[in-house]
């Protein structure tokens, strides 16, 4: 069986959610957290760890967390990154996370659906990958 390589990106002061969330998606039998990385350090990490798809801690976005998303999304077009907030708060501004190219944004209790959300944005984005053939007859 193939496992979801999962690269997490976080601050230090993201140390108690990033622990949950790591421990919340080892839990589903097909994913496995492959490395962690700074917001800093996500562009070079998702080129040297090769995960399946990224996922980023956000708290309020910061022009540097939509930055690295944007060079993430540029260099690995079809590599998946769902930003992940624990913010409660429906005027959440995900609309620059999205743009610079996030795949998903999944906000507040959402997170406990992180694992089937995973699955579903991988999925997705194999098939965009995948050819399409057509046959006529």
């Amino acid at each position: 069986m193939y496992m979801i390589k999962v690269l997490v990106c976080g601050r230090g002061v993201h140390g108690i959610i990033l622990q949950f969330l790591e421990h919340h998606l080892e839990q589903h039998p097909d994913i496995v957290v492959e490395d962690h990385c700074t917001p800093e350090n996500m562009p070079a990490r998702v080129g040297e760890a090769d995960p399946d798809v990224v996922l980023m801690l956000v708290g309020i976005p910061r022009q540097d967390d939509v930055a690295n998303i944007a060079a993430v999304s540029a260099s690995f077009p079809f590599r998946p990154i769902i930003a992940v907030s624990m913010a409660l708060d429906e005027r959440f501004p995900v609309t620059p996370l999205l743009e610079a190219g996030a795949t998903t944004v999944v906000i507040g209790d959402q997170t406990l659906d992180l694992p089937q959300i995973i699955l579903e944005v991988v999925a997705s984005a194999r098939a965009e990958r995948e050819p399409h053939l057509t046959t006529t007859c």
